[in-house]
């Protein structure tokens, strides 16, 4: 296969648009995690906003070291080695926060959250393990996908007390699965635009949509009061 590269400095870049999406991708996540991290809201928020704000920090993380990795693929050692690796260890740290922005939406026992969060940490703790030793990749991709799972169905569950930001987080969650899809399943237009490229565009628009759901996502408290007047009408 003829990979497409430019010269840039006397290095040769392999796959130029693809480290170009995955640079505008990584501008895209650092807008929404300044976003969230500086927004004002309810006391009550705080804690799911700084989770959320974190996920887009860490898919930051992920998006340039995928960079790194696309970019520099035909100089295997250090650099190439440790993009792979900080790729796989911050997309399992992304997954975690999402999950506990989750657990700080909708959970409402104060016992139950303690659990969920120790659960998370547990398997952060044990993916991050499993990480380091075993196929990085393979293993960062079976975590995501099992590990945000939880997140979509509590959206789509919540997504029926008439909350306009579950569905909006349904819907960017559902694209990020399609774009896990088309990156496994290598759907390509070119060899100038492949699935790396077409996966990140699809992307773009995925966390778009999650960080609109999240802006309109109520406080826990909020979310209580609209559960109990359901259950009573």
């Amino acid at each position: 296969m003829n990979i497409p590269s430019i010269e840039f400095l006397g290095l040769v870049i392999l796959w130029p648009l693809t480290v170009m999406s995955n640079l505008l991708l990584a501008a895209l996540c650092v807008f929404l995690y300044r976003h969230l991290s500086r927004a004002k809201v309810p006391a009550a928020a705080t804690a799911k906003n700084s989770y959320w704000a974190r996920f887009f920090l860490f898919l930051a993380i992920v998006t340039l070291a995928g960079a790194v990795k696309h970019g520099f693929h035909n100089y295997p050692g250090v650099l190439y080695g440790s993009a792979v690796l900080v790729c796989c260890l911050a997309s399992g740290a992304a997954t975690a926060c999402a999950q506990l922005a989750t657990v700080e939406t909708f959970v409402l026992r104060d016992n139950t959250r303690f659990s969920l969060r120790l659960a998370i940490y547990l398997q952060l703790a044990v993916f991050l393990a499993i990480g380091t030793t075993a196929d990085g990749f393979l293993v960062a991709v079976a975590n995501s996908a099992l590990g945000l799972m939880p997140v979509l169905l509590a959206n789509i569950v919540t997504w029926r007390f008439a909350y306009a930001g579950s569905g909006w987080i349904t819907a960017g969650l559902l694209l990020c699965f399609f774009a896990g899809l088309i990156y496994v399943f290598q759907l390509s237009i070119g060899p100038w635009f492949t699935h790396f490229d077409l996966s990140c565009i699809v992307m773009m628009v995925s966390l778009v949509l999650i960080g609109s759901g999240i802006n309109k996502h109520p406080s826990t408290h909020c979310f209580l009061q609209r559960k109990k007047l359901a259950e009573i009408n």
